[in-house]
């Protein structure tokens, strides 16, 4: 969709007044395209704001000279009154003729070079993935239709989730944006039983069924379900029954708060229907703080007891990006005798430039926040650490003549989050002001610029929310504004720590409660609705508020971090949480020396942690201008490679990556080798299938459980169409051309296991490097190989005939 063919229908909408339909969204080359596009749905948007009442001129004339800054071409609005603002805006008006352009105005202290990025001045495509071949298989493109994967990476989290055994658990991580939805779609098809995905709010719970909804293929009603509070039960219980569902999207908070929906998913479970757990955003159970969402911390006690009763179920945890310690912490919560599968992914973020800007003062500040939301393109989030600092922009923003901003806070009420976020990414507004509660589970694409206008706590917090950014592919912008006092108070916030003493009086006042239950082999039900007594002089009182409740749970999920005890159950009763523990440290039955100077080396450890991560990024900002930005982000995801796209010691794009899209090794099992084509190969090692036919051979060695089948492209497409005529589903099977094969074989067995069947190249420098492999991996008792060939093809590097040589141990012509 052309530029010409949307800036036609914009002036047209505005010179009739009326607005009957958008144009054709339906197919966009490129992401600019779609970007454009959203930019004049917006537009069009806040002009028929206009005119009942004209609250939103200057709204309109942000939004105009947006648009205008990338369209690059005037616009003809007759008889138009400008507002005070125009002219500051960068807008221009001939009268005469109607017209009005738009000059791109940016303040010195912004980085013109990235600001005119993001107005997609020199714009230039992403070059496509000419290395790999990205051709779904059969069993992907009967289920969802799609005929390629979005990139490598995407290629390997999905195959190799479809790869994970019954009874493990796999971590994967993959780019914001790359796709992790087809994950949960295809494993969920890929048996049949019910896939719970369990994801932190209600917005994303519903844009992943929406996107389910949409994507499968499937000839049965009554399959792919969501529920959170107030959503009826009924018709899910009754497919449930029927063993019909095969999806559903959940809460945390609903899984262990409701009591007939945990009662049905045992049900389930007992009878092996549940098959796979999916926890989505997982990296926030360990990073968003111990008192963040009690139940979605204590997920792994619910899947420990799922596990107990079925031992088959597969549970993967699937984020962007992890740091060293969520990954061990994890992998203590939810691997269960080492079956742990860990596929990553992740690398940096390509689309954010970093704009890092220190003010002398609270005033100087406060300008150049408001100079950003004046020039800096929209969409934007204006990030700010209080829900008191988002009222107080908000009214400061509105005298200045902004009216259609909103906010997102930790106080904003459920079913006003959820209208926030539908119109956000409707467009029906451009400019959010939110606090850390805004984030997670909000997927608007074309955000291009991110404001801080606090100092978060850690560089981990700072990426994630800058991340809401760019996530059409396009250049995006985060940009901190922030003064020495912003970094106190960042510190001040992260040194509210327990004390150990505190810690101490709090776990012995439930340990010793009467409310406590000794149960068995160091087992205890404790209640967490417990008042604590830290010293014999403290006058108790009986009254508990729910912020002593939120502490004592702070104190258990504490022990539980440190491998003090484990949480092997959690109910929910009468309004409070009871947890069924097992102490495993002794000195925890005891109030002596010994238990607190335990207690204080937990606590000393985790306080070292978060300073270290604090002054990492305080020492950062110190830096400025000095070192580049990006180089915290690689000490904090150790997998990544160093990437910046620009900051305020580059503007050029440093790019140190890794080719290879895989970060680590993956040492999980092997694929197995069928009894059925084990006999067919007569139990050799690798075999020579010789035949004008060979199509047809390929098919039926397919059917009998190939794994992994190598050619170039054009026999390739051929081959995975045909499958999708076969009665099995082939999910695992792994297609991919000779570079792919040359590269995994030599890296990563995980994929490259079982019977891998290769049509045989006619390039002389492939037959070589094919046959080197094979002879370096003959006595690998989890390989086996067929080659398959139209003729007996005459190795010259060998001087023999390929049916000759050592290697292959079984010859069959057809």
């Amino acid at each position: 969709m052309k530029d010409k063919e949307i800036h036609e229908f914009v002036e047209n909408t505005i010179k009739s007044n009326h607005l009957t339909s958008f144009v054709d969204s339906s197919c966009f080359n490129n992401p600019r395209e779609e970007y454009v596009y959203n930019s004049a749905k917006r537009l069009l948007k806040t002009w028929f704001n206009l005119q009942e009442p004209p609250l939103y001129k200057v709204d309109f004339e942000c939004s105009l000279r947006n648009y205008l800054s990338i369209v690059k071409t005037t616009i003809n609005i007759p008889n138009y009154e400008p507002s005070s603002k125009f002219e500051e805006l960068g807008l221009h008006y001939d009268s005469d003729l109607g017209k009005i352009w738009a000059n791109l105005t940016i303040p010195s202290f912004f980085n013109s070079t990235f600001v005119k990025q993001l107005y997609m001045q020199n714009y230039v495509e992403e070059e496509q993935d000419l290395i790999h071949s990205l051709h779904t298989n059969g069993f992907i493109r009967k289920i969802t239709g799609f005929e390629y994967f979005k990139s490598n990476e995407q290629k390997l989290a999905v195959m190799g989730s479809l790869r994970v055994p019954n009874g493990y658990s796999c971590l994967v991580s993959m780019t914001t944006g790359g796709g992790k939805s087809l994950i949960t779609q295809t494993i969920a098809y890929q048996n049949v039983g019910l896939t719970i995905v369990i994801v932190p709010t209600i917005s994303l719970m519903l844009d992943q069924y929406n996107n389910a909804r949409e994507i499968i293929k499937s000839e049965v009603d009554n399959e792919i379900f969501y529920y959170y509070s107030n959503v009826s039960l009924e018709k899910f219980c009754t497919a449930l029954k029927n063993k019909t569902a095969r999806l559903l999207f959940v809460s945390p908070e609903s899984l262990i708060k409701n009591k007939v929906l945990r009662e049905k998913i045992e049900e389930a479970n007992c009878n092996h229907y549940l098959k796979n757990i999916v926890i989505d955003e997982a990296h926030i159970i360990i990073e968003w703080g111990s008192s963040f969402r009690i139940d979605f911390q204590c997920l792994d006690a619910l899947r420990k007891n799922f596990i107990n009763v079925n031992s088959e179920l597969r549970t993967f945890l699937l984020s962007a990006t992890y740091s060293d310690t969520t990954i061990r912490q994890l992998k203590m919560f939810y691997s269960t005798m080492d079956k742990w599968i860990e596929i990553r992914c992740e690398r940096l973020r390509h689309e954010t430039r970093f704009d890092v800007i220190k003010c002398d003062n609270y005033g100087e500040k406060l300008n150049k926040i408001y100079s950003a939301i004046d020039y800096l393109p929209r969409p934007m989030i204006v990030y700010v650490k209080s829900p008191d600092d988002a009222v107080n922009l908000k009214k400061n923003l509105e005298n200045r003549g902004y009216n259609n901003a909103k906010t997102f806070t930790g106080i904003t009420k459920n079913e006003e989050r959820l209208q926030i976020i539908e119109e956000w990414k409707n467009g029906d507004f451009d400019l959010m002001i939110a606090t850390c509660a805004f984030g997670v589970g909000v997927d608007k694409k074309d955000v291009r610029t991110v404001l801080h206008t606090y100092i978060p706590e850690n560089p981990n917090k700072y990426y994630q929310e800058a991340g809401r950014g760019g996530r059409d592919g396009l250049p995006c912008l985060s940009t901190i504004i922030y003064t020495n006092q912003d970094v106190d108070s960042a510190f001040n916030f992260v040194s509210k720590v327990i004390t150990t003493e505190k810690l101490i009086g709090r776990w012995f006042s439930m340990l010793l409660s009467n409310k406590t239950q000794p149960l068995h082999n160091s087992q205890y039900l404790i209640d967490t609705y417990v008042k604590p007594k830290y010293n014999s002089n403290e006058e108790f009182i009986d009254s508990i508020s729910s912020q002593d409740i939120n502490w004592n749970v702070y104190v258990i999920l504490f022990l539980r971090r440190n491998g003090f005890i484990t949480i092997d159950d959690i109910q929910y009763v009468n309004q409070k949480y009871v947890f069924y523990i097992t102490i495993l440290e002794r000195k925890l039955l005891a109030k002596n020396d010994e238990t607190f100077s335990v207690i204080d080396n937990a606590r000393n450890n985790e306080w070292k942690n978060t300073e270290r991560e604090f002054t990492l990024m305080r020492n950062n900002l110190k830096k400025v201008g000095k070192c580049c930005w990006s180089d915290m982000f690689t000490k904090i995801y150790r997998k990544t490679d160093e990437y910046c796209a620009g900051c305020n010691e580059h503007m050029d794009v440093i790019n140190f990556e890794d080719s290879k899209t895989l970060k680590a090794d993956i040492t999980g099992p092997l694929s197995s080798i069928s009894l059925d084509i084990n006999s067919y190969m007569l139990g050799t090692k690798c075999m020579l299938l010789v035949s004008k036919a060979y199509e047809y051979e390929i098919l039926n060695i397919i059917d009998l459980g190939i794994n992994t089948f190598v050619s170039d492209e054009y026999m390739l497409e051929r081959i995975i169409e045909s499958t999708k005529k076969l009665e099995n589903n082939f999910s695992t099977l792994f297609t991919c051309n000779y570079r792919e094969f040359l590269e995994l074989i030599s890296l990563n067995r995980y994929y490259m296991s079982g019977v891998i069947g290769i049509y045989f190249p006619v390039e002389i420098s492939l037959q070589n490097r094919l046959i080197n492999i094979i002879e370096k991996c003959i006595n690998d008792e989890n390989m086996r190989f067929i080659l398959f060939a139209a003729d007996d093809p005459f190795i010259i590097n060998k001087n023999k005939r390929l049916s000759e040589l050592s290697v292959i141990q079984h010859y069959k012509q057809l």
